[in-house]
């Protein structure tokens, strides 16, 4: 904040408020998801044609996450361009504006450390397929030195105690929730065993009393989601013409996991039960797939050996008998660096694929 050179700003940051009018009731939660589609819709009427991503940090505990809700399929519609307003006569689905979606896992408030270190399940609407879920890490491993006594409740480069996960829900009916981690602060414990935040293993953000308190402590998966709109907000602002799609799954491979979470999921570890699939799909649903790279991802467009595809299909249609049947499908000519791989030999080489499609409801 005291450097004097010149900062040069690449994207902006819009700011809608879910809130009723002064004097009316309070949103029932079965309108939560019109609400947020009305925010949308009055955010682009304002600034329209404009490059965004919309980031929500709200989540409710009204409704099971372990099955879609009228909040979460909102959620899946505005991502794949099924508002009402997006349904114009005769423009197909792939044409409809396609938007990206950034939200937050929800976030534990403190607890004893037993209870705190326990996976408990995100909130609904962030169960949304079409919905890029941000859960939080931490690299914040100094406790403060008064009161003494208080100490850490995760080291450096874990799971955030303060994120949750989909790791209570079902494998088979929901995706792995959270996809991508953010720093989301740390929290402490003290003599009692009694956890919550601290501004010393915190964040810090911008505070609305300009002159007595121009920064604030910001903790939790909010700031995980705030963090995750900035990096989106640069990754488009590198790379703009590609889709909402392409930005999600840049994001989504460009994720790594920090060693102490690597461990866990490489090799078999101390446990035969750790080298499982079902372990492996537990510990993915607390920590998705790693930890973004921002320059990674940009890299990933320009200067990798990276193909980037970007295509409509509709790999499936409904047969005469009522039935799915297969329907599209594309190839494409890996871009093989052949010499290279001519160096390497017999040396083994890892080829990551990520694939993003939008579900239309």
């Amino acid at each position: 904040m005291n450097d004097a050179r010149q900062v040069q700003l690449t994207h902006a940051v819009e700011y809608m408020k879910l809130l009723p009018p002064s004097g009316f009731p309070g949103t029932k939660p079965p309108s939560y998801g019109v609400v947020t589609e009305g925010a949308v819709a009055l955010v682009e009427a304002e600034r329209p044609n404009v490059r965004r991503a919309f980031c929500l940090a709200n989540s409710a505990c009204d409704f099971p996450p372990e099955r879609p809700s009228s909040w979460s399929g909102a959620l899946d519609q505005i991502a794949s361009g099924s508002m009402p307003g997006d349904q114009a006569e005769g423009v197909p689905a792939a044409e409809r504006p396609k938007r990206l979606m950034v939200v937050a896992t929800g976030s534990l408030p403190g607890g004893k450390r037993a209870h705190v270190l326990l996976s408990h399940p995100l909130e609904d609407p962030l169960q949304s397929w079409n919905a890029l879920t941000i859960g939080g890490f931490t690299r914040k491993e100094t406790p403060p030195a008064n009161p003494p006594g208080l100490k850490l409740v995760v080291p450096a480069n874990h799971r955030s105690p303060f994120s949750l996960g989909s790791k209570a829900l079902s494998s088979d009916l929901t995706p792995i929730k959270p996809e991508v981690l953010f720093e989301a602060a740390n929290m402490i414990v003290d003599q009692s065993d009694e956890g919550g935040w601290e501004p010393s293993v915190s964040l810090l953000a911008t505070g609305s009393n300009v002159l007595h308190q121009p920064l604030v402590p910001f903790w939790a998966t909010s700031a995980a989601a705030g963090m995750a709109g900035h990096f989106i907000g640069a990754l488009q602002a590198a790379l703009p013409d590609l889709w909402p799609e392409t930005h999600r799954a840049l994001t989504v491979d460009s994720a790594h996991w920090p060693e102490p979470i690597r461990k866990r999921l490489i090799g078999r570890g101390k446990h035969w039960k750790t080298g499982t699939k079902a372990a492996k799909q537990a510990i993915l649903r607390e920590v998705g797939y790693g930890v973004t790279d921002l320059q990674r991802a940009i890299n990933s467009a320009s200067n990798d050996v990276t193909l980037i595809a970007q295509a409509p299909i509709q790999p499936f249609v409904i047969a005469e008998c009522g039935g799915p049947v297969f329907n599209e499908m594309h190839f494409y000519d890996l871009p093989w660096p052949k010499a290279a791989l001519e160096k390497i030999e017999n040396g083994i080489v890892t080829m990551k694929v990520t694939l993003f499609y939008l579900f239309h409801p």
